[in-house]
């Protein structure tokens, strides 16, 4: 295979890619280049990319390189995907096929702007496919055309690469091999402060001696002063004598006790899955700060909805509050419908008071623990009036 053509293929599957990576590359495919050779063989070609201190890119990723440099260490971390000689030869026709796919589906709906297509087909090139973001930037699509158009999205992006994931696809499970390989490759001081962050994101507040525990039953060992030290220089929380607690408490006399006495009541929850969990506290703030917005709502303030719902405090005469505090008028009629929304939202975000647990987990937590608790002939929990031998427990 052409030198050039492999350098398409691994370009279109990774958006950036550094090249001593390059280089490493090709040489799992019998060719071997120099530094030197590729950067000219590049300038002296009509290819769209960018050489930028050793890193070549496609030129889309301009604007998110100058917003973000993360992506540069995210991708360095992560091993890249070795495509076979059979996968190249019908790489360029699958991918093309997909991509033309994608931009037709998006381009089947007249609402949605030629500028929001772009941003969505790129974001979908490099991070996936992400079904809320997609959901938040095109709300005005109607229900029955929005389903069809995700439905048909995700089958066709199964076969795309990541830019993100260094090549691999949705297809093979690239995001959860993803997650654990990184994992792998932080050094033990760096997984601390990453359970440590996780932690801290579903508690707000958790006693020191408690995270301890929580951490070695994540094969993390870390004495006390270990961790105030890491604390202190790694994150942005806040300790004393016996806790770690987000900042937002610090002015929260009444409400650190009130939590500290609901938390001490259940067990925490232990991270199976830390970037699952992490993405979807990101994504319910979205649809927070999404359904704010269109009660003209200030992001500021939706991140006070949000952080209210943390909490596990949140009700209609908060919100009613926020809006007073903005100088916003709202009616009655559309305040309860916003409330509704946002409690709909609430059942299942994660909620401080309840240990990282979502109150739908809560619920279903109580359930099991009732029916472990419930006698055959006692009344059934379900409220049906009749014994539990004979309904629920059958």
């Amino acid at each position: 295979m052409k030198l050039e053509n492999l350098l398409i293929i691994y370009m279109d599957a990774n958006g950036l890619i550094p090249i001593s990576k390059l280089i490493e590359l090709f040489q799992y495919h019998n060719i071997v280049i120099t530094k030197e050779e590729l950067m000219k063989m590049i300038k002296s070609k009509e290819i769209d990319y960018i050489i930028d201190n050793d890193i070549i890119y496609e030129n889309d990723l301009l604007i998110t390189l100058n917003k973000d440099n993360k992506l540069i260490e995210l991708k360095n971390e992560m091993k890249y995907r070795m495509f076979t000689d059979e996968e190249i030869r019908n790489y360029a026709e699958k991918i093309l096929e997909n991509k033309n796919r994608i931009m037709k589906e998006f381009r089947k709906q007249n609402e949605i702007p030629e500028e929001i297509i772009q941003l969505l087909y790129f974001n979908i090139l490099l991070y996936g496919f992400k079904e809320e973001e997609i959901k938040n930037e095109i709300i005005k699509l109607p229900n029955n055309k929005l389903k069809i158009l995700l439905n048909n999205l995700k089958k066709y992006s199964k076969n795309l690469p990541v830019w993100i994931y260094n090549g691999y696809t949705n297809l093979n499970g690239c995001e959860e091999e993803y997650k654990k390989e990184f994992i792998r490759t932080l050094s033990i001081n760096e997984q601390t402060v990453l359970y440590i962050k996780y932690y801290m994101c579903i508690n707000g507040l958790i006693e020191i001696e408690r995270l301890i525990d929580l951490l070695s039953k994540n094969n993390i060992q870390v004495t006390r002063n270990e961790l105030l030290k890491i604390i202190k220089q790694e994150s942005d929380f806040e300790t004393n004598d016996t806790y770690i607690y987000n900042p937002m408490f610090s002015n929260e006399d009444n409400l650190i006790k009130d939590i500290i006495n609901k938390k001490n009541t259940r067990e925490y929850k232990i991270v199976t899955n830390i970037y699952d969990d992490l993405d979807k506290m990101n994504s319910d703030e979205e649809k927070v700060k999404v359904l704010c917005s269109r009660y003209n709502l200030p992001d500021k303030a939706s991140t006070s909805v949000y952080h209210y719902i943390l909490y596990g405090y949140y009700d209609k005469e908060l919100l009613q509050e926020i809006f007073k505090e903005n100088k916003i008028s709202i009616s009655n009629k559309l305040l309860n419908c916003l409330h509704e929304e946002l409690y709909k939202i609430s059942k299942d975000t994660i909620c401080w008071k309840y240990n990282g647990y979502s109150k739908n987990e809560i619920m279903k937590l109580s359930t099991k623990e009732a029916k472990e608790k419930i006698g055959r002939n006692d009344l059934c929990i379900c409220g049906s009036g009749k014994k539990y031998k004979k309904c629920c427990g059958k």
